[in-house]
Protein backbone atom coordinates (compact mmCIF):
# COMPACT_ATOMS: atom_id res chain seq x y z
CA UNK A 1 0.00 0.00 0.00
CA UNK A 2 2.85 2.56 1.03
CA UNK A 3 4.50 1.97 -2.83
CA UNK A 4 1.28 2.87 -4.54
CA UNK A 5 0.87 6.33 -2.39
CA UNK A 6 4.66 7.22 -3.10
CA UNK A 7 4.12 6.29 -6.68
CA UNK A 8 1.00 8.11 -6.99
CA UNK A 9 2.39 11.14 -5.34
CA UNK A 10 5.49 11.16 -7.68
CA UNK A 11 3.20 10.94 -10.32
CA UNK A 12 1.42 14.25 -9.14
CA UNK A 13 4.04 16.20 -8.78
CA UNK A 14 4.96 15.35 -12.40
CA UNK A 15 2.26 16.23 -13.64
CA UNK A 16 2.08 19.55 -12.01
CA UNK A 17 5.82 20.12 -12.73
CA UNK A 18 5.35 19.27 -16.56
CA UNK A 19 2.03 21.58 -16.84
CA UNK A 20 3.92 24.36 -15.19
CA UNK A 21 6.96 24.44 -17.80
CA UNK A 22 4.43 23.97 -20.52
CA UNK A 23 2.97 27.04 -19.94
CA UNK A 24 5.90 29.54 -19.63
CA UNK A 25 7.70 30.34 -23.29
CA UNK A 26 11.12 31.88 -23.58
CA UNK A 27 11.31 35.37 -23.80
CA UNK A 28 8.34 36.20 -22.05
CA UNK A 29 9.06 37.60 -18.53
CA UNK A 30 7.58 35.46 -15.37
CA UNK A 31 4.64 37.24 -13.85
CA UNK A 32 4.04 40.09 -16.17
CA UNK A 33 0.43 38.73 -16.55
CA UNK A 34 -1.45 36.06 -14.34
CA UNK A 35 -1.30 32.43 -15.97
CA UNK A 36 -4.20 29.85 -15.23
CA UNK A 37 -3.63 26.40 -14.85
CA UNK A 38 -6.81 25.59 -17.52
CA UNK A 39 -7.33 28.73 -19.85
CA UNK A 40 -5.24 31.85 -19.67
CA UNK A 41 -6.46 34.92 -21.63
CA UNK A 42 -4.63 38.36 -20.62
CA UNK A 43 -3.09 41.71 -21.50
CA UNK A 44 -1.03 43.53 -19.30
CA UNK A 45 1.80 46.46 -19.86
CA UNK A 46 5.32 45.97 -21.34
CA UNK A 47 7.03 49.08 -21.39
CA UNK A 48 6.34 52.47 -23.06
CA UNK A 49 9.55 54.71 -24.30
CA UNK A 50 9.57 58.45 -25.24
CA UNK A 51 12.01 59.57 -27.99
CA UNK A 52 12.40 63.55 -29.42
CA UNK A 53 11.95 63.55 -33.35
CA UNK A 54 12.92 66.83 -35.73
CA UNK A 55 10.35 67.96 -36.99
CA UNK A 56 7.41 65.52 -38.41
CA UNK A 57 3.87 65.19 -39.96
CA UNK A 58 1.45 63.10 -38.22
CA UNK A 59 -0.29 60.41 -40.40
CA UNK A 60 -2.30 59.28 -37.70
CA UNK A 61 -2.84 55.72 -35.47
CA UNK A 62 -0.98 52.81 -35.83
CA UNK A 63 -0.84 49.48 -34.62
CA UNK A 64 1.32 46.74 -35.03
CA UNK A 65 1.64 43.05 -33.39
CA UNK A 66 4.13 40.12 -33.03
CA UNK A 67 3.38 36.99 -31.75
CA UNK A 68 5.33 33.67 -30.04
CA UNK A 69 3.50 30.06 -30.25
CA UNK A 70 4.00 27.21 -28.31
CA UNK A 71 2.47 23.82 -28.15
CA UNK A 72 2.98 21.19 -25.52
CA UNK A 73 5.37 23.24 -23.85
CA UNK A 74 7.77 21.70 -26.45
CA UNK A 75 8.00 23.49 -29.34
CA UNK A 76 7.81 27.05 -29.40
CA UNK A 77 8.61 29.36 -32.55
CA UNK A 78 8.13 33.43 -33.21
CA UNK A 79 9.31 36.60 -32.55
CA UNK A 80 7.05 38.47 -29.96
CA UNK A 81 9.84 40.88 -29.65
CA UNK A 82 8.59 45.18 -29.11
CA UNK A 83 10.49 45.75 -32.14
CA UNK A 84 9.35 43.49 -34.32
CA UNK A 85 5.88 44.69 -33.39
CA UNK A 86 7.21 48.69 -33.96
CA UNK A 87 8.63 47.50 -37.48
CA UNK A 88 5.02 46.03 -37.65
CA UNK A 89 2.98 49.27 -37.33
CA UNK A 90 4.92 51.10 -39.19
CA UNK A 91 5.28 49.11 -42.08
CA UNK A 92 1.37 48.60 -42.19
CA UNK A 93 0.69 52.40 -42.74
CA UNK A 94 4.22 54.07 -44.24
CA UNK A 95 5.42 55.81 -41.42
CA UNK A 96 8.58 56.38 -40.56
CA UNK A 97 8.67 56.22 -36.83
CA UNK A 98 5.75 56.32 -33.88
CA UNK A 99 5.35 58.57 -31.17
CA UNK A 100 3.67 58.39 -27.87
CA UNK A 101 4.14 54.87 -27.86
CA UNK A 102 2.33 52.25 -25.78
CA UNK A 103 3.21 48.53 -25.42
CA UNK A 104 1.00 45.83 -24.25
CA UNK A 105 1.99 42.05 -24.14
CA UNK A 106 -1.76 39.39 -24.68
CA UNK A 107 -1.04 36.04 -23.38
CA UNK A 108 -3.26 32.77 -24.23
CA UNK A 109 -2.36 29.52 -22.57
CA UNK A 110 -5.21 26.38 -22.98
CA UNK A 111 -4.44 23.25 -20.12
CA UNK A 112 -0.70 24.11 -20.75
CA UNK A 113 -0.94 22.45 -24.49
CA UNK A 114 -1.05 25.82 -26.62
CA UNK A 115 0.11 28.90 -25.49
CA UNK A 116 0.37 32.30 -27.36
CA UNK A 117 2.16 35.56 -26.25
CA UNK A 118 1.40 38.79 -28.10
CA UNK A 119 3.20 42.12 -28.16
CA UNK A 120 1.48 44.68 -29.15
CA UNK A 121 2.63 48.44 -30.09
CA UNK A 122 -0.01 50.99 -30.47
CA UNK A 123 1.08 54.90 -31.45
CA UNK A 124 0.83 57.73 -33.50
CA UNK A 125 2.81 57.13 -37.41
CA UNK A 126 4.67 60.29 -38.26
CA UNK A 127 6.47 60.71 -41.67
CA UNK A 128 9.80 63.25 -41.45
CA UNK A 129 9.81 66.50 -42.91
CA UNK A 130 12.90 66.51 -45.22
Amino acid sequence: MGIRILIGICCMALLIMVTGCAMLSPGVPVGSVPTGLVYTGATGPVSAAVANYPEYKVIGPAVGTSSTVGVLGIIAAGNAGISEAYQDAIRRVWADALVDVQVDQKVTSVLGLFSKHTTIVRGTAIKFVK
